[in-house]
């Protein structure tokens, strides 16, 4: 992640880090890292009263330009990717859609740290879990409108499919609402309505796992 080094100095101490639960020889007392407007940092203790931070903790949470989606693989890479594939391209960064197709080609059986969030205000770092990319794998899931914050278990080769589906539609004409709540209720339905039926069919079948979750809300028309 890049996070630069913390100029404040670490004291001695023989205890937990607040977060993580790791020992700690030395660390940062959260009063010198965390202000007093952060008040959703108390969620994140989990009922851990030790009252500091380890190095790594402690930076992670000061370089809030870190915040929003990212993903993390076993061999200490990461990417910081974007769902708009056009504001990826322009930020030279890698589009959800894209990437999980080659994590699936790439990285199957690998540790993973994945968290797929739209605010980029939340720090959702400390609640993310490690996954391991194939048939159960763990990812943090953040978003308002789905009314989900949570590690969630998907089946990433199921999700893949579902994103398949989800844009193979949207390519057709059909609305991100549409494809949420009903096709039928769209004018592109109308055109073919017995296709139509065929796939709200499915997708009612779907709307309620998470693989739909992940896939729906990173879902691109082509450009």
């Amino acid at each position: 992640m890049n996070i630069p080094l913390l100029e404040i100095p670490m004291q001695s101490v023989k205890t937990n880090c607040a977060i993580t639960g790791e020992p700690l020889e030395m660390g940062y007392p959260i009063e010198s890292i965390v202000p007093d407007s952060a008040g959703e940092f108390l969620d994140l203790l989990s009922g851990n009263n030790q009252s500091f931070l380890s190095d790594s903790t402690a930076r992670c949470f000061k370089g809030t330009w870190n915040m929003g989606a990212w993903i993390f693989f076993e061999d200490g890479t990461g990417q910081h990717p974007l769902v708009a594939r056009d504001a990826a391209l322009k930020q030279n960064r890698p589009c959800w859609s894209n990437l999980v197709r080659d994590v699936a080609r790439n990285r199957l059986n690998q540790q993973v740290v994945c968290i797929l969030t739209t605010d980029f205000k939340k720090r959702l770092w400390p609640r993310a879990k490690i996954g391991v990319i194939g048939e159960s794998t763990l990812v943090y899931i953040h978003d308002a409108d789905l009314n989900i914050s949570d590690v969630v278990c998907i089946n990433w080769l199921k999700m893949i499919e579902t994103l398949n589906f989800i844009e193979s539609l949207l390519n057709a004409g059909y609305s991100k609402p549409s494809v949420f709540n009903s096709l039928l209720n769209h004018e592109v339905a109308s055109k073919n309505l017995k296709a139509a039926i065929q796939h709200e069919k499915r997708l009612m079948a779907i709307r309620q796992t998470n693989e739909f979750k992940f896939a729906y809300l990173i879902a691109q028309k082509k450009i």
